[in-house]
């Protein structure tokens, strides 16, 4: 878990005698969002001062995730083990020095183990002893740590792969597994050996950014719900007119969208959908064109406004009502997985899926045995379809 208190307290780089300091939070963080390790370091430097922004929600979800993490200790205790708990209060040099202590006394569990080592920290949540020969004698560890979530993050096993390794420093060998307690209290385990690569890769990504850095501009990503700094970066897309700003906008989209030349909603309010960048499909041009213009449009007349779309132009086809023609041309109700060309007939007029072949990387997925396409939810745009 991150340190006590509030989860806006502190930044979690910074420097210290030997240099700066990072921790696996700072390591997610910048693999979520390059923008948010450069204005970390800023503040470090001086050059920034901290977020102010305070999010209720969030505050909440801290809470309840250490009440989780209480929880987990609780059950840890109730089982009879002798649990060696290590006092976030302490200096960091004496909870390294106490954990270390406590490893190699063979304590059943240790709690807020902490690590330091060239200039890389961390607090996992539990190390637990296992009967696995090592430096440390007949006993080693594994790293188990508390995710409110009920769904596993690759982040969580970036930040336990990172703890490993710390581990495997005190004890000579690595551990074996990796046990998240998600928020339903299920144990979730998954080997170390599974996740180990990519958080060395990671890390030297992390240590490439900052020693070598480049200019970074906020970009919206799936973090910024959570992110400290999401009112100064949402501030600065209002301030730039950022293509973000469009409803409906796709990451893919606003790239493509900012290499042609077309940068703002305003910009792109005012151009041609048919001269607009053609790797985005021509029903998604035409959207986002129409969606910026009215959002411009609605900024000069301080007044909402909204087009109508004509039934007969726009439907969802939602697989299961598709009537579809059989190989000897009679009417059939389809699988749930239809292909483009046999589509004959909608029972209700709804706005259209995405069935082109170009939209499967988005909306959907190829059945490589029925070369047909299955549709997704996520990404589901409008089409234009004919009038049959």
């Amino acid at each position: 878990m991150s340190p006590p208190g509030s989860v806006w307290d502190c930044l979690t780089v910074y420097e210290d005698e030997m240099g700066l300091v990072l921790s696996p939070t700072d390591l997610t963080k910048h693999l979520a969002c390059g923008h948010l390790t450069t204005l970390d370091l800023q503040v470090l430097r001086g050059e920034l001062g901290p977020p102010r922004h305070v999010d209720e929600a969030l505050e909440l979800i801290f809470r309840l995730g250490l009440e989780h993490e209480k929880a987990y200790l609780a059950k840890l205790r109730a089982s009879s083990r002798a649990v060696v708990e290590i006092p976030e209060s302490a200096e960091l040099s004496a909870r390294v020095q106490l954990t270390d202590d406590a490893v190699h006394a063979g304590a059943d569990v240790v709690y807020q183990a902490t690590f330091l080592d060239h200039g890389h920290r961390g607090s996992a949540d539990f190390l637990l002893r296992v009967d696995r020969p090592s430096l440390l004698g007949s006993h080693s560890y594994d790293v188990a740590d508390t995710k409110l979530a009920r769904k596993m993050k690759v982040a969580a096993l970036l930040q336990m792969a990172d703890y490993g390794r710390h581990l495997q420093r005190l004890q000579g060998q690595p551990p074996e597994w990796l046990t998240v307690v998600t928020g339903d209290g299920q144990e979730r385990r998954f080997r170390y050996a599974d996740a180990a690569a990519y958080a060395r890769r990671a890390t030297r990504q992390l240590r490439a950014a900052i020693e070598h850095p480049v200019p970074t501009r906020p970009e919206p990503v799936s973090h910024c719900g959570q992110c400290r700094w999401s009112a100064r970066c949402e501030a600065q897309w209002r301030r730039e007119d950022h293509l973000s700003l469009v409803a409906f906008m796709r990451g893919d989209h606003r790239h493509a969208l900012e290499q042609a030349g077309a940068r703002t909603v305003a910009e792109l309010a005012a151009s041609d959908p048919e001269q607009l960048p053609l790797t985005i499909g021509q029903p998604s041009r035409v959207r986002l064109q129409a969606q910026a213009a009215l959002q411009v449009l609605e900024r000069q007349t301080k007044a909402p406004h909204y087009e109508l779309l004509a039934p007969e132009q726009f439907w969802w086809v939602s697989p299961p009502t598709v009537v579809t023609k059989s190989p000897g041309g009679d009417p059939t109700r389809s699988h749930p997985l239809v292909k483009r060309a046999q589509i004959a007939h909608v029972e209700k007029p709804m706005m259209a899926w995405p069935w082109s072949s170009t939209a499967t990387q988005s909306n959907g997925r190829h059945d490589s045995a029925t070369g047909t396409l299955v549709p997704s939810l996520r990404g589901a745009e409008l089409l234009h379809a004919e009038p049959l």
